[in-house]
């Protein structure tokens, strides 16, 4: 007998469930058999269950209840009750009928695990006629075999289910759709194919397609010839006489007559759920009044397009858009001739008193099919709420202050009566566990902290809760790819490889700083890039090189590679030779890593690791030939020899948390379930040959896994996808992340025939997300409330509403007659949670809307900041008042940070006083090999050259040839060229001798001009100065690359373009010079590169005066102002600038006036496209100042100091100090200059 009802609350179909379960069995030991939906109203429904169920004693207090008191004997134990899932019916009748057959086996070779493996062995036989488009060799690059065969095996699976008629009619050799018309040429591969598979599972198995064997086995139940109450085996009972199916909303077309067979011989109650009872009863009442039915399998069955019914006549704008799936279910009601019953109260009233609400309004007109203008109007009220956010975690944030506050406003309302559906959970999940932190305890709340939330997070993908699977995921993903930094240091990262490794977070700091010195880009070594067209002999830039130079560091140590060996004498050497020394090689040209002692044991670990990856590969992966090109596959080997490969390899990199070998234990059974579907019906592994892409596309579906436990932690919220909840009730529902892309297209592939003709029953993944949306709206009974997305975080651009949201906006709008517009309807957030409007009290709680405290903190410094008063237009200052004196004050000052304060003046004020280093800006490591000269890579090289040429002191004999770059270089340049290619630096020598012969030249160039300078005569003396000033200040220190001779003094050569905090620098050292010795007529040369494409900059100076006396005067004068200066800088942040200051100074030249050039310098917000390497941005001057414009930074005044009056102390008191060298030596200059250039030509030229 086939009892059919339907309700639109889950609460009827329990009460009517309990009913009928409250009369038991005949045998007390067989089991209940109730079908569920999904496994979240499983574990609802048992719950319920063991509220209703028991055998407490009656009202009476006798021990022999009545029924209806065992019904409600609430004893919170709901025993002896399967509940399997609708589909699982059909193939218990598979195997019955296989029992019955004398074929009954551990397995059904159709089952689409099992499938697939058939499919595979088919595509793999040349024997086979099949479409030759199939087979291996004509598959595009990259496709593997088995990525064909599992969507091929997939669709005859669907087919089997939605369509058996074709495929019953595609085994009697005809080609045909599923309405009997024959299939185009460009599809009958398909048929063809299955015949193929039918064949081979009928031979090795002598097993006939399910669909065959379901429409006998179906007609043996109606005849009474299968007995589905038998036994299959001792550990498989028999169905009880009395089966259920309670909370299905999307019923398939195969499920009917399956259940209308059962029903001949058995009690089977069908409890729907639907978003209207009432509509689904006139659509079956409907479609069996206008059909001639009969009862059979095909019967149930219909074309899409037969009934427009199912959207037009639904009065309901949602039961139109997301109702249209669920109610398809009655319309295969009534093709079966059912007209269900309705379960429970009619829905033919509002809404009930005490929840005359807006969400209680919609609800009820959803489910009476009312039309929102046939009723007066209801006020907008909070039980139904959406939030619009920018990015997914504003929207988190947004959804837990929302959650927090119905929890503070309603004391009744606990965290297990609130739900979160989240359609994008896998994307959401890492963002939900950073803000919400770790699930709260019950009672354990931290102090002064944002309230923590009791939540479950289930339903995630096996991946997410077992690193050992996840890490083999993307060992699988690593192992044919190029071994690039960003993706070995994924797999570096995750859990699984930390434990196998013992790798903390020290190791892994230190393993991103050592791939970074050595320039790792990507390929373990020459060889495993020669695929990619790489010359094998070039191993820079791959991770072997790493390894070798982290071992050699080890090796070498520290104190051996920085000092002589024990009992060795030393040996004076000259400059050229310390340079040389400098840049050594170890043997085999490997340049050692600096290893600090402490850093030893890590060095170990991390080169195991990569070793360990590499051994991998060599094991996994073999020699594919550079013919093959990256991605090929080449080696072919069986799916045994591939779990035990893959064992191996596990073996190699991957081990579980501690005390949790259940997640090796589950890697372990999904290679070993791989091989057991297979198996033959000899229980042998399949023969077939497979290559590492066949294996990772055939194990993916294992490692992802079965979903996490579904059960609900009562006592706690929980979250989950929608599907898994649909129906179950919440007197909170939350629908997080509802934007466009969270519905599904729905797009079916080019070769589904499911697709070409739609019928009623079919899967839709986009109508099944909207109906599962729409279950969530119907089971929130108190509160719903939707999060989306309102802006772009990359561009800030806005971002539309989905189409769904707006249905329900407009749904809204005439619900409530609201005159205006969506915007009003939608709450839309700031982007920061510190915006100053999360934190205004609301007009009916007269709370704030945010509850982060460290949010609120900064909230109200933001108001602070920008109410207080005075304050300078546009300026955000930090200090409007000096900081005391440091307490490290000393009359004795060191000359190394007395430079260090104009490096950066307002840097220097923050480490000073508040040890506070902003932390720099990386940017991401480059994947590609270099295939040009970094230009901070370049500025490094080109200075060491510079290094070398000093030391040689002939600009020629630095010169490249481009051509031949090694041809007459001195053998120091030698050295230096093949320690940077051993580093990883220069990109192949092809390009990076074009590059070096241009960098030689600008080399050349700048020593020229310190020979013309008479600077590079021993250019590497050193002195050391301490000079007391007239307050007893003494500036003490040491200055470093002095020349001698006739006019000695600090010489700086630099292939750095010029900063004018160079020139400051060479401006002290030949101040403190002068004053500590004024008997010596010191000059200082300062010479950098040019601009693009210009010759090098020059400056020499020297000290006012013409005598000894004058001279130290000067410089004593000027060193007191610099003094003053940096004093004033360590109370203050000063407004001076590096480039901006001297620019106010000195301009830019005759046609730019010098605050035009100070104003370019500083760089205006919004007018400027390079205003992001503009000092305005600096960090430091951010934290300082603010956003300033130029015009405000003029009009700052901290205690006298502005930005004028600084410059001018600085440049004013350098101008007036120092004097340019004279004239009689300015002409010398010239001419030498001159002569150079006349007669020298570099190697790049003459080549």
């Amino acid at each position: 007998m086939l009892n059919v009802g339907v309700a639109d609350r889950a609460a009827d179909l329990v009460d009517s469930l309990v009913e009928m379960l409250a009369d038991p069995l005949a045998d007390p030991f067989q089991s209940e058999w109730v079908s569920v939906p999904s496994l979240g109203f499983r574990s609802w429904l048992r719950f319920e269950l063991s509220q209703r169920l028991g055998q407490s004693t009656g009202a009476d207090g006798s021990a022999d209840p009545t029924t209806s008191d065992r019904a409600l004997g609430g004893d919170g134990v709901a025993a002896n009750i399967e509940m399997p899932f609708p589909g699982s019916l059909r193939w218990r009748i598979l195997r019955a009928y296989s029992a019955g057959q004398g074929r009954l086996g551990t397995s059904d070779p159709w089952e689409v695990d099992r499938l697939v493996w058939t499919v595979l062995e088919v595509m793999s036989d040349p024997e086979t006629h099949i479409d030759d488009r199939l087979r291996r060799a004509k598959l595009p690059a990259g496709v593997t075999l088995a990525s064909r065969a599992g969507p091929i095996a997939d669709l005859f699976d669907r087919y089997g289910v939605h369509r058996p008629q074709m495929v019953n009619a595609w085994a009697g050799g005809h080609d045909v759709d599923a309405d009997g018309h024959a299939l185009p040429d460009d599809r009958r591969w398909q048929p063809r194919l299955y015949r193929a598979v039918r064949d081979r599972l009928l031979v090795d198995h002598d097993v006939s397609p399910p669909a065959e064997r379901l429409v006998a086995a179906l007609e043996q139940i109606r005849n009474g010839d299968l007995d589905l109450s038998a036994p299959l085996s001792p550990t498989e009972p028999g169905l009880p006489p009395r089966l259920a199916v309670v909370g299905q909303s999307i019923l398939t077309a195969e499920l009917g007559p399956v259940l209308a067979a059962v029903a001949e011989h058995a009690e089977v109650c069908v409890m729907l759920l639907s978003p209207s009872a009432r509509r689904s009863v006139e659509l079956a009442r409907h479609v069996v009044g206008s059909t001639v039915t009969a009862s059979g399998p095909s019967s149930w069955a219909s074309r899409r397009n037969e009934h427009p019914e199912t959207s037009e006549s639904a009065n309901h704008p949602l039961l139109q858009g997301w109702g249209r799936r669920p109610l398809e279910s009655a319309l295969l009601l009534g093709a079966g001739g059912v007209v269900p019953n309705i379960i429970g109260p009619a829905s033919s009233t509002p809404v009930k008193q005490g929840r005359d609400t807006l969400l209680g309004r919609i609800q009820s007109d959803i489910r009476t099919g009312t039309t929102p203008t046939d009723r007066p109007p209801t006020p907008i009220d909070s039980s139904l709420q959406i939030h619009a956010a920018p990015g997914r975690t504003r929207q988190v944030e947004v959804l837990r202050d929302v959650v927090l506050g119905l929890l503070r406003d309603d004391p009744s309302l606990g965290e297990d009566q609130i739900a979160v559906l989240c359609p994008q959970l896998e994307e959401f999940a890492p963002v939900i566990t950073a803000v919400l932190g770790p699930p709260a305890r019950r009672g354990d709340q931290p102090d002064g902290g944002v309230p923590a939330l009791r939540y479950t997070l289930i339903d995630r993908d096996a991946r997410s809760f077992n690193p050992v699977l996840a890490a083999m995921q993307t060992v699988l993903d690593v192992m044919p790819g190029r071994f690039d930094t960003s993706s070995v240091r994924d797999l570096m990262h995750s859990p699984a490889v930390r434990n196998r490794f013992a790798l903390t977070d020290d190791d892994l700091a230190l393993f991103s700083e050592w791939t970074e010195d050595a320039e790792v880009r990507w390929g373990l070594d020459g060889a495993q890039r020669q695929p990619w067209g790489i010359d094998g002999a070039h191993r820079a830039n791959s991770w072997a090189t790493a390894v070798d130079q982290i071992m050699v560091g080890v090796a070498l140590g520290d104190p051996l590679r920085r000092t002589s060996a024990p009992g060795a004498t030393a040996t004076p050497v000259d400059e050229a030779e310390a340079h040389s020394a400098a840049h050594a090689l170890a043997v085999g040209g490997i340049v050692p890593a600096e290893i600090a002692e402490g850093a030893i044991a890590s060095a170990g670990r991390i080169a195991a690791a990569i070793r360990s990856l590499a051994a991998v590969h060599a094991l996994l992966i073999e020699d594919r030939g550079p013919s093959r090109g990256p991605g090929a596959d080449s080696v072919y080997r069986p799916v045994s020899r591939w779990r035990d490969l893959l064992t191996q390899a596990a073996d190699h990199l991957l081990a579980p948390d501690r005390f949790e070998d259940w997640q090796r234990a589950a890697l372990d059974d999904a290679l070993a379930n791989l091989v057991a579907a297979s198996a033959d019906s000899e229980g042998e592994p399949s023969s077939t040959e497979l290559t590492f892409g066949d294996v990772k596309r055939l194990l993916a579906p294992a490692l992802e896994g079965q979903r996490a436990r579904a059960d609900l932690g009562f006592g706690s919220m929980v979250i989950a996808r929608p599907a898994l909840l649909a129906g179950v009730p919440f007197r909170v529902v939350c629908i997080l992340g509802l934007d466009d892309d969270a519905i599904p297209a729905g797009q079916a592939g080019g070769d589904d025939l499911l697709a070409a003709l739609s019928y009623v029953g079919d899967r839709d993944p986009r109508s099944e997300a909207r109906a599962e949306i729409l279950a969530g709206l119907l089971a929130a009974q108190d509160h719903l409330v939707i999060t989306c997305s309102s802006r772009d975080v990359r561009t800030n651009a806005e971002v539309p509403h989905a189409v769904g949201l707006d249905e329900l906006i407009d749904l809204i709008t005439a619900t409530t007659a609201h005159p205006t517009d969506a915007d009003d309807l939608v709450c839309s957030h700031p982007r920061q949670a510190f915006d100053p409007t999360n934190f205004v009290p609301s007009a009916t709680s007269g709370e704030p809307f945010g509850f982060d405290p460290t949010a609120r903190d900064g909230a109200e410094a933001l108001v602070r900041r920008l109410t207080s008063k005075p304050r300078p237009t546009g300026a955000n200052l930090l200090l409007t008042s000096p900081l005391p004196e440091p307490t490290d004050h000393s009359k004795v000052i060191d000359l190394g940070d007395l430079k260090g304060f104009y490096d950066h003046p307002v840097r220097h004020f923050f480490r000073r006083r508040f040890q506070l280093r902003l932390p720099r800006v990386v940017e991401p490591g480059d994947d590609q090999l270099p295939t040009s000269l970094n230009r901070l890579k370049a500025s490094g090289i080109g200075t060491d050259l510079l290094e070398v040429g000093m030391a040689l002191g002939d600009p020629d004999q630095v010169l490249i040839d481009p051509d031949d770059p090694y041809g007459d270089l001195p053998e120091e340049v030698r050295v230096l060229l093949d320690y940077h290619r051993a580093t990883g630096v220069l990109p192949p020598p092809s390009v990076a001798n074009t590059d070096l012969a241009a960098m030689s030249d600008e080399v050349a160039e700048i020593l020229t001009l310190a020979s013309a300078y008479d600077a590079l005569r021993s250019a590497d003396q050193s002195h050391d100065v301490e000079v007391t000033l007239a307050d007893g200040t003494t500036i003490r220190g040491r200055v470093n690359r002095c020349s001698d001779g006739p006019r000695p003094g600090p010489v700086r050569l630099m292939y750095n373009r010029f900063k004018p905090k160079y020139l400051v620098s060479a401006a002290i050292d030949l101040l403190v010079l002068t004053a500590s010795r004024p008997e010596v007529e010191w000059r200082g040369v300062l010479i950098t590169r040019g601009d693009s494409k210009k010759p090098p900059q020059t400056w020499g100076r020297a000290v006012v005066g013409g005598t000894a006396d004058e001279r130290r005067r000067s410089a004593l004068d000027a060193l007191a102002i610099l003094v003053s200066q940096y004093r004033d800088g360590a109370c203050y942040p000063l407004p001076l600038f590096d480039a901006t200051s001297y620019a106010l100074i000195h301009g830019a030249g005759p046609r730019t006036s010098a605050r035009s050039a100070a104003r370019a310098k500083w760089g205006d917000h919004g007018k400027d496209r390079y205003s992001w390497s503009r000092e305005a941005q600096d960090d430091y001057h951010l934290l300082a100042f603010g956003p300033l414009e130029f015009d405000d930074l003029e009009t700052i005044e901290l205690g006298g100091h502005t930005l004028s009056g600084e410059a001018d102390r600085l440049w004013g008191t350098l101008d007036g100090a120092l004097v340019e060298l004279d004239a009689e030596l300015d002409t010398q200059l010239d001419d030498d200059v001159l002569a150079t250039a006349d007669t020298t030509t570099s190697k790049g030229e003459r080549s």
